[in-house]
This record gives C-alpha cells, structure tokens and sequence, in this order.
C-alpha cells in the first residue's frame, strides 16, 4: 500500500476524485484536467506535457508544403487540437479528413473547423482505423490522395496486448501500408508516438503501465506483450525504421524515404500526485463505461514515491510556462515517412 506520509493529503484527494467513476470519467481526469490543460494564450502550449510544442516545428513545415486545396488525414484525430496549434496555418482551401472512434471529439474537431475559413470538412469518420484494412467494416474513405497524414500519439490502439500470439510488427506494417497507400506523390505521414521502453535516462512515466502488469497478473501475457509492442514500434518507425524496407516491397513504383529522431520531452504536474495519474494515459486507462480500477492509480502513486529518480521527477527550473512544476520522463519519437515525388 502507498506511504501517504510525504504528500499524505494531496495522495488521498488524487484517490478519492478517482474513486468509484468510470474509466471514461477517469479518461477526462487524466487528458482534459491535466494532460490537455491549455497554457492560456498559448495554443500549441498545455500544462501537463510539452509534446505538442515539441511538435510544433516538424508539422509546420509539413503544412508549408501543402498545395492550395489539398487534403489532408487525421488519424485518432482526437478533439482537434491540432487545428488550433497547426492546422490553422494551412493554405486555402485544405481539406481536413479525421478518423475518430469517439463521437464526442468527432464533434469538437469538427467545431474547431467552423472557426477557420481557410478549411473545409472533409469525411468524418467514426470508427477504428483497422476498419479500413481489416474487412470488417467498410468505412468511408477520403475523396482524394492525401498530402498530409497526421497519426499523432494513436498507435497504442492497433495492437491488443491482453490477447495471445501478438504480431505488433505486422499490425504496424497493415496500418501504415494503408495510409502510405493514400498519399498523393510528395505526400508524408506524420507519427508520434512515446517510447516506453526503460532507457539509460530511466522509466517513461507511461512505462509504468508494464510494471502494473507484472505485479499484478505475473502469469499473464499482457507485460511480455507490451514489452514486444514497445520493441516492435521502435524497430519499425524509430531511428532507421525497418517499416521503409516493407513499404518498399509493397510499393515497388514509388520511393519510400523515413526520417525519425527520439527525443526527451516530459509530463508535468502541479504535484506528484498529478505525475502519478499522467502515468495512466496508455494502456492503464480505457475510455469506456466500466469502472475504472483504482489499484492502478494506487501502484503509479505508489512508485512516484518510491521511485523519484527512475522517471526522472524534478522541480521544473527551465524559462517555460510549467516552470515550477513537477516533471518527469516521457521521452517520444518523431517519425515522417514520404512518398518522395
């Protein structure tokens, strides 16, 4: 059980306003009350990570590059942030397609368009990406070839880590074929993704979902399978990224160039205890109706206080707007992959 005598009041108020709600409830607690928490005037700027900012510069050149009324993807396009810090900057006429299985942000994204005269709402479709590629479904699919994919912080869902006989690898190479596929010549798919494997610097705060699953269900699959998962993501997209090679055979009259670089970003929290619910964000966290397991939030608190220095945690001392705050290790990779002309 968590020692509570540190930060004793801030740990129990973390504990209650978790307590009893569902994972869904949970989900807001974690990416609107604290995650997504916008620096006010700063749109490319929120509390609770420096990940978007991080990615700021990378998606603006890419937009620089799209031709007047072109297109472009959002995969797990969320609640449209993007289009504050980003999109908004897009050349007249860009249409923006989204893929989204929440209805809900499906309806904000689409609110953040309205706002913006410069873009035009393009298919909204509500459903997984594997819809597309996997036969189950057939979704609607956008009109024309794409000039810019966006899969920002998605790929956690292609792979189900609580089932036998996992093929991240293959999962990975499916997706990504089907949205190579999509790209008009000059086209590029702009993925971000965390890396969650422990690293000379230590544990990514999200890592701690791996940890959760050995203590907890050791004669389970689930931390073996996310350790293949984490390993099969930086194999394919990280730093010389296998996934060109099978692009490549798959796509033999085009030329296939990838670009990705690691770098060190951070979750940030008012307190420790905040740092300890950001560690739910991945796979410790659905968003459905089912009661959310307050043993998780227990373990990361739990392991915030016991193990400070493996995930970095620090008083924030830079000149930026968490300045003060706590922080921690979430390091992520940047990856762009482009159907050179």
């Amino acid at each position: 059980m968590i020692d509570l005598s540190a930060e004793k009041e801030s740990f129990e108020k973390t504990l209650q306003e978790f307590d009893g709600i569902t994972n869904q409830e949970a989900y807001v607690n974690i990416f609107s009350k604290r995650m997504m928490k916008p620096v006010p005037g700063r749109n490319s700027e929120f509390f609770g990570c420096n990940h978007r900012l991080d990615m700021l510069p990378f998606i603006q050149k890419l937009i620089s590059k799209i031709p007047e009324h072109g297109q472009v993807f959002d995969v797990g396009a969320g609640g449209g942030d993007v289009v504050d810090f980003a999109l908004k900057n897009a050349p007249k006429g860009t249409v923006v397609n989204i893929e989204e299985p929440n209805s809900s942000l499906i309806k904000a994204y689409l609110e953040k368009l309205k706002c913006h005269h410069n873009l035009i709402s393009g298919i909204a479709y509500e459903g997984f990406l594997q819809d597309y590629y996997l036969g189950k479904k057939q979704p609607i699919t956008p009109m024309r070839p794409q000039n810019l994919i966006l899969a920002m912080h998605m790929i956690y869902h292609l792979t189900d880590f609580t089932h036998q006989n996992i093929k991240p690898e293959e999962d990975l190479i499916d997706a990504f074929s089907f949205l190579y596929e999509l790209l008009a010549p000059g086209g590029t798919i702009f993925i971000a993704y965390a890396d969650l494997l422990d690293s000379p610097e230590g544990t990514a705060v999200c890592g701690l979902a791996e940890k959760y699953f050995r203590n907890f269900y050791p004669d389970e699959c689930y931390a073996n399978n996310l350790i293949e998962i984490y390993k099969a993501r930086n194999r394919m997209l990280g730093v010389n990224g296998l996934i060109v090679n099978h692009l490549s055979k798959r796509f033999k009259n085009t030329k296939v160039s990838i670009k990705s670089e690691r770098r060190m970003c951070h979750f940030f929290g008012e307190s420790k205890s905040d740092i300890g619910v950001l560690a739910l964000a991945t796979e410790l966290c659905s968003s459905d109706s089912h009661k959310f397991d307050l043993t998780k939030l227990e373990f990361c608190l739990d392991y915030v206080l016991r193990h400070p220095n493996q995930i970095g945690l620090k008083k924030e001392e830079g000149n930026v707007s968490q300045k003060g705050l706590w922080r921690a290790n979430e390091p992520h990779v940047i990856t762009m992959i482009t159907k050179e002309l």
